[in-house]
């Protein structure tokens, strides 16, 4: 959950005037970032991990990497479905819109509410 909000928070379009929001549910977190993704960005390696790099906010990528909050640059989606799957739960969805990308992380099935 860690690299999916300082993802949300390192990427998101700052021109957009809305928050990052993340919202937990009985069943799935979903963080929501506003802005899409940058076009140098291909859509299909994005959702597996393995999209090229792209600094959006390189002063941000930056400072939360020294602070070591965030993975090595480029590596944030692949480390949060590797650790999704080393933890037993689903595989995150990804959710690419035209104004923002929606990280959802489905809980892992002893946390499921029944």
């Amino acid at each position: 959950m860690q690299e999916a909000v300082i993802n949300a928070i390192v990427h998101r379009d700052y021109e957009i005037d809305e928050p990052t929001r993340i919202t937990v549910f009985s069943d799935r977190i979903e963080i929501h970032s506003p802005g899409s993704l940058p076009r140098a960005i291909d859509k299909e390696k994005f959702v597996v991990g393995k999209a090229n790099l792209f600094w959006r906010n390189q002063a941000l990528a930056y400072f939360f990497n020294k602070l070591e909050l965030a993975q090595v640059a480029g590596q944030g989606v692949s480390t949060i479905i590797r650790t999704m799957r080393e933890e037993g739960c689903p595989d995150p969805k990804f959710e690419i819109g035209t104004e923002s990308v929606t990280c959802i992380l489905p809980a892992h099935s002893r946390h499921t509410l029944i």
